[in-house]
């Protein structure tokens, strides 16, 4: 996601598929001395590997040194790795960019590339890897019906709150956003934050200091918005894909025109 994508900066180690492992091992634990951390570049991230896959997915060069290749995942494999995993925010950041690239839209689009890689993830079966994804998502589903029920409870002060920030002179603005939320819920702390982010970002004002020393975050995914009828699986995953990434960041999910004032 880093050479190829460079949609972050930085990465704490390298996750790898070493080959051949007994070649490199004595290079590799003489960087890490260097380095002074032995887990550099590990093969950690092999049991999420594709398992039904001629080796492990599909890869493509990316640097040949001459004593030494470098291969990258595809788009393809690297989003059903994603999906295998979904472990925190950067995880569901990086599937929310995979799926863009890939133009998957529901879950049996993403079921189809998953399914491609791993054996018990094929589309028409429901063995216990597709049915624990699934369940996965369903969960998803039962807390986006359950924030359902602060819905309208806040909605008409945000709608206020945007409208007096962007009508606001940038010195206002400045003041509008100095303290932090005064909240108890976490989940209430992370969607002003969010939408605090995407307004800085929108028209140049200083980000307060209270949102880079808090790195508010809901203490679980938040779904802001309550759709016509129940909240089903299609519609979690929906709110997942496109949930901008002010708010995806901090696991709230909102339309993606939710900023939009009429």
């Amino acid at each position: 996601m880093l050479l190829v994508h460079d949609v972050r900066p930085t990465t704490q180690d390298i996750d790898g598929w070493i080959v051949p492992e007994n070649h490199i091992e004595r290079h590799i634990r003489a960087v890490g001395v260097t380095l002074g951390d032995e887990h550099w570049l590990n093969e950690q991230a092999l049991m999420y590997f594709p398992d039904q896959h001629p080796g492990k997915g599909d890869f493509t060069p990316f640097h040949d040194y001459g004593h030494l290749s470098v291969q990258v995942a595809d788009e393809r494999t690297m989003f059903a790795m994603k999906a295998n995993v979904l472990r925190n925010p950067q995880d569901r950041r990086y599937f929310q960019y995979l799926a863009e690239i890939l133009n998957i839209r529901t879950v049996e689009d993403a079921l189809i590339v998953i399914g491609r890689y791993y054996r018990e993830l094929t589309p028409g079966k429901s063995p216990p890897l597709r049915e624990c994804w699934m369940r996965s998502i369903r969960a998803i589903a039962d807390i986006a019906q359950q924030d359902a029920t602060l819905a309208g409870a806040y909605q008409w002060a945000i709608g206020q709150f945007l409208d007096d920030f962007r009508s606001a002179a940038p010195a206002q603005r400045s003041e509008l956003i100095a303290e932090a939320p005064a909240v108890t819920d976490g989940r209430l702390a992370a969607l002003p934050a969010g939408i605090v982010d995407a307004l800085c970002d929108e028209t140049g004002t200083k980000r307060p200091e209270w949102l880079s020393r808090i790195g508010v975050r809901s203490p679980r995914p938040f779904f802001v918005m309550r759709p016509e009828g129940d909240c089903t699986v299609d519609f979690a995953f929906t709110q997942m894909l496109y949930s901008p990434p002010w708010f995806f960041s901090r696991d709230v999910f909102v339309p993606g025109n939710y900023l939009v004032r009429a």
